[in-house]
């Protein structure tokens, strides 16, 4: 009779597993985490760190294999190297940052091979880690070493086996949903370290305890029933066991990896949507792993029930795949019911990718427990066995890994990568049939149905529409997207504004060009718009006009971020000497050809040197010095990005400015709350007290911090000489600028303000992550534009200017007060509805500077945005606001476009066509301008112009063309 203690054990065991399967992978997280704030956020920061964690494991496990068997009393093994471990572990931070000096020195002597230098500083990071990383993966030998110490495995050690994977994916999933959810949200990396260090603490003190009572194992064969020989040595079967090992890791990390950039495109770019994805992906597979350790008996036949594992593979991928194209409508329409609510929304996205994922990833599992069924038979062997079951999965999952990023999702793209994986697991089942008992002519006779309906299977899977797929219609859902719509009227308005043009699947990102049906280019990352050739593109020139104009003699630039090029157009036209501009995705860089009306091909200026690193990396590393920096990221919420909005940054970024040095920082208010619009300014205030903020667009939510180590003062004199070049007279016009006044209407606060209105608000450092996790929060709620809430903190900026005369600053006021009665315009018509007191100070501002081109401007504007929301009411009250806009603004294409679409509704075809002609004139690129003129033809008659214009407007929505200069 067996005894109590001896049944316990394998629970035992089992719990002790868990936890140190959730353990290891909240370190794996934190310090993929550390690397990327010594080596930057790229791919290499990210696969050297996976590739190390998972051969560190493997390699762990199998030394651990080597002599777990013979093991006296494994507790008091695992009970050291849990203790080992949490040395390690709480010593990392220390031993990745003491890399730094080593990696400068590389970084700065090797800069022409700089992809070469980027590895190499991703290995010495990854070396670094190896070994706790080894010690962790010996712990699953010597665990199921004291499982099976009692000299019976119950149901066998296969199935002993099945739950150990089990048990350790369960803890691996709560792992990340615990770190990602609760721990680094709320407590930070470093805290969350401490906390995980003090856990594999506690488990060494429980194991230590356990094996005081622990019994020496007896070290002898088993015997009975469960003493069955393992698969045949030297064996054909022998070898396919392993080659079902390696090609599910293989083929399972292709599968993931294209499923997980997938996902990302459909849903968000934030950590919360990588914890869930990568959550439901291993949780699926323990849930398979764990079916294998209880249903071994449905089918006698192993090599069989492997077969028909694989081929259900083969079919719920062709599945997910077919799937995946329809889910952005779906999810849109379900999302638009919890949108203010982050809880259902990640509850609602975990079932669904928990769905999506269940069959595939399971069988993925179930295949990996059956095969470690059929090899492991001998208990007195099981932690050897185990050891090299791991090594060949992991040499897969690294294989899988490496050719997936690098060279099957550049080379033939996400949805085929997924494919792809269907295709190995179907050669596998085939293969696998002929292992099985099968009557011969019955093998043939299956393999040869499977080889004919499975190929034509993927034939059928429909190619994913790429305007659906790039569009982040769960984010950009509130923009145009209502509830009442059904999955037609959506697509039909997704296609509407989004008809992609330029398309690429690359290492590290998906990027994506655009264009609207009005004509707008944009540049899309993972589905996220990075740049545009409108609203985006007067934001990013005008960041690099005012930095540029307000420094006093800028030399070195340095671009963090290149986009669509627009930035470092404005640059190139300044007299500076030296622009180096870190983009660290080629797939951006080759997209900027697209926005060439823009950047004026900027890239191919003799001053530029164009770096594909990060821009933290090249910040903390370069030992450069720079008069300007100038930084456009991304947005805090996508994943990685939050990193160029923290104090640590800002500081790295004064160090490497000159002593008169100025640093503009882009930020969009649109997607922040107030809370987290707080932080970056009070985080950008402890690098730079001597700072300001400015709007370079309003409507868009654009502004810029502008920061320096000492107070600065801007020359007025100086500025407007620097107006009068040519080349930057003409691109401050594209944004809508012809007089210097206008430039300072964009001021709000200087430093004092900016302390004033950020005194609460949490700093944001590279421990605490905050915005990572805030701004992710608030993406999908309906948020107040930021513009309404800092008017009150406005105030003209003379305290910052010299050098002007009495007459220029009068001017300053006027054109700054004017554009004081526009901002009133706008807070009364957006948040209260008062119309009519709105046109009133529209009215003032332009009485106060008649002639003010730029003021005039920006009150048609407003009159259009005006006449648009009105348009749903009085058509003659919109027709209104938009000839008062024109009036105002002869040349504005968009108030010609709307004043013909008017008359159009109210049967006036002649006045339609007419104002229509002129928008196209003023702005031929756009398609819907052409498009409404044909329909006004297609009333008047004039079929055949009807028909040259639609096609127009067709050709132009896959397309890009070019006006020339």
């Amino acid at each position: 009779m067996i005894n109590k203690p001896a049944d316990k054990k394998p629970f035992i065991a089992l719990i002790f597993f868990f936890l140190s399967g959730m353990c290891g992978f909240i370190y794996e997280i934190v310090w993929t985490h550390f690397f990327s704030l010594v080596i930057g956020g790229t791919i290499y920061t990210q696969i050297i760190a996976i590739t190390v964690f998972i051969s560190g494991v493997a390699i762990g496990g199998v030394v651990s294999s080597m002599f777990a068997d013979r093991l006296m009393r494994p507790m008091k093994t695992y009970a050291l190297l849990s203790l080992v471990i949490s040395f390690f572990a709480f010593l990392s931070p220390g031993v990745i940052f003491s890399i730094e000096p080593l990696l400068k020195f590389l970084y700065q002597n090797h800069q022409s091979s700089i992809y070469l230098v980027n590895l190499l500083m991703s290995l010495l990071c990854g070396l670094a880690l190896l070994f706790p990383a080894g010690l962790l993966g010996a712990t699953l030998p010597v665990l199921m070493s004291y499982s099976m110490s009692s000299g019976s495995s119950g149901q066998g050690v296969g199935f002993a086996a099945g739950r150990f994977y089990a048990v350790g994916g369960f803890g691996v999933a709560i792992g990340i949903l615990l770190s990602g959810f609760i721990l680094l949200p709320y407590l930070g990396y470093h805290l969350t370290l401490d906390i995980t260090v003090g856990l594999n603490i506690l488990l060494s003190i429980g194991a230590y305890m356990l094996s005081l009572k622990e019994e020496p194992k007896v070290l002898k064969e088993d015997a009975g029933h469960n003493a069955k020989k393992p698969v045949e040595k030297g064996g054909h079967k022998k070898a396919m066991v392993f080659c079902i090992f390696f090609l599910i890791g293989f083929g399972g990390m292709m599968y993931q990896i294209a499923m997980t950039r997938a996902l990302i495109l459909i849903f968000d770019a934030t950590i919360y949507s990588v914890a869930v994805i990568l959550a439901s992906f291993i949780l699926a597979i323990a849930l398979g792993c764990l079916a294998s350790a209880y249903l071994k008996d449905v089918i006698r036949d192993r090599f069989l029930l492997l077969s028909i594992s694989q081929l259900i593979f083969v079919i719920a991928v062709l599945t997910v795949t077919a799937l995946v194209e329809g889910l952005p409508l779906s999810l849109v329409k379900m999302t638009a019911l919890h949108q203010n609510s982050f809880a259902a929304y990640r509850i609602l996205q975990f079932a669904l990718i928990f769905g999506l994922f269940l069959v595939p990833a399971s069988i993925l599992g179930f295949v990996f427990g059956m095969g470690s069924r059929i090899y492991m038979r001998d208990i007195s062997k099981a932690a050897h066995d185990i050891g090299i079951i791991y090594i060949i999965n992991v040499a897969g999952v690294i294989a899988g890994l490496l050719i997936g990023i690098f060279i099957l999702l550049p080379f033939i793209g996400i949805r085929d990568t997924i494919l792809m994986s269907a295709i190995l697991s179907m050669i596998m089942g085939i293969a696998l049939v002929f292992y099985s008992n099968l009557l011969k002519l019955l093998r043939f006779a299956v393999s040869s149905i499977a080889i004919i309906i499975l190929p034509a299977a993927f034939l059928l899977i429909p190619a994913w529409d790429t305007d659906l797929m790039t569009d982040s219609a769960v984010v950009y859902a509130g923009d145009s997207i209502k509830k009442e719509m059904d999955s037609e009227e959506i697509k039909k308005e997704i296609k509407k504004r989004n008809t992609t043009i330029y398309y690429k699947e690359g290492a590290m990102s998906t990027v994506s060009v655009t264009k609207s049906d009005d004509g707008i280019l944009s540049l899309k990352v993972d589905g996220s718009i990075a740049a545009s050739a409108d609203i985006n593109l007067t934001a990013k020139e005008l960041l690099a006009h005012a930095a540029l104009m307000l420094h006093k003699n800028p030399k070195d630039i340095l671009l963090i971020g290149l986009g669509s090029g627009a930035s470092l157009e404005a640059i190139t036209s300044h007299a500076v000497e030296k622009i180096d501009c870190v983009e660290v995705s080629k797939e951006v860089a080759e997209a900027t050809q697209f926005f060439r009306d823009v950047n004026k091909e900027a890239t191919l200026d003799w001053r530029l040197r164009l770096l594909p690193v990060d821009g933290r990396t090249h910040l903390a590393l370069s030992g450069l010095k720079y008069d300007i920096i100038i930084a456009t990221p991304s947005e805090p919420w996508m994943y990685g990005m939050s990193g160029f909005f923290t104090k640590e940054y800002f500081n790295a970024a004064r160090k490497s400015l000159r002593e008169d040095g100025l640093m503009v920082q882009w930020i969009n208010g649109n997607r922040l709350s107030e809370e987290n619009f707080r932080v970056v300014v009070r985080t950008f205030l402890e690098a730079f007290p001597y700072a300001s903020l400015w709007d370079v667009n309003r409507a868009a939510g654009d502004y810029l911090l502008l920061g320096s180590a000492k107070r600065v003062s801007f020359d007025y004199q100086r500025m407007k000489e620097r107006l009068h070049i040519e080349m930057v007279m003409h691109g401050l016009e594209r944004v809508g600028i012809t007089d210097l006044s206008t430039i300072f209407n964009r001021f709000i606060m200087d430093d004092g303000s900016m302390r004033e209105y950020s005194w609460d608000a949490t700093v944001a450092t590279d421990d605490n992550d905050y915005l990572e996790f805030s701004s992710a929060r608030d993406l999908l709620k309906t948020l107040h534009p930021i513009r309404h809430k800092i008017n009150d903190y406005r105030f003209p900026p003379f305290s910052l200017l010299a050098n002007i005369t009495k007459d220029e600053a009068e001017n300053v006021s006027k054109t700054y007060m004017a554009d004081s009665h526009i901002r009133n315009a706008e807070d009364l018509f957006e948040t209260e509805g008062r119309m009519d007191e709105a046109l009133k100070e529209l009215k003032k501002a332009t009485a106060l500077v008649p002639g003010n081109r730029d003021i005039a401007q920006s009150v048609a504007r407003a009159y259009l945005t005006i006449g648009k929301m009105r348009s749903g009411g009085s058509n003659d009250e919109a027709m209104g606001l938009y000839k008062n806009a024109i009036e105002l603004y002869p040349d504005y294409g968009e108030a010609w476009y709307y004043l013909g679409i008017e008359y159009y509704n109210k049967g006036m075809y002649d006045e339609a066509m007419n104002a229509l002609k002129e928008a196209v004139r003023l702005y031929p690129m756009s398609p819907r301008s052409h498009k409404a003129l044909a329909f006004a033809y297609k009333k008047k008659g004039d079929n055949d112009l009807a028909k040259r214009e639609y096609e127009t407007a067709e050709r132009l929505m896959k397309t890009v063309e070019f006006i020339q200069q």
